[in-house]
């Protein structure tokens, strides 16, 4: 699950990560299998700064704990206005074959 969250003066970067959520510096690249890790999920800064350049709906609108995709709020119910600077953060798992279930919090 991905989410894009307006980047609010104190919680622009992450400030804590439990459980198998390992912080870590951006790669080169995660496509084509380059970045695999069996035991961790990664969270980095994608983007510092954007400005949204046209209204951008998103799927998660608030801070909270989704462990049910029934919980997640129906997407488009809070745009993110044109002009709004924000921080991005990826949240990658990939273990390449391994079907090993990861756990972890990220919290920004």
């Amino acid at each position: 699950m991905f989410a894009a969250l307006p980047a609010f003066p104190s919680a622009a970067s992450v400030e804590s990560t439990v459980g198998q959520m390992e912080q870590v510096v951006a790669p080169p690249s995660v496509a084509g299998g380059k970045y695999l890790s069996a035991t961790a999920i990664r969270v980095f800064p994608e983007r510092a700064r954007f400005e949204i350049p046209a209204p951008l709906s998103i799927d998660l609108k608030a801070p909270g704990t989704y462990s049910k995709a029934s919980q997640v709020p129906a997407p488009g119910l809070a745009p993110i206005a044109t002009g709004t600077l924000v921080n991005s953060h990826l949240i990658h798992a990939a273990g390449g074959s391994s079907q090993v279930p990861l756990d972890g919090t990220v919290t920004f």
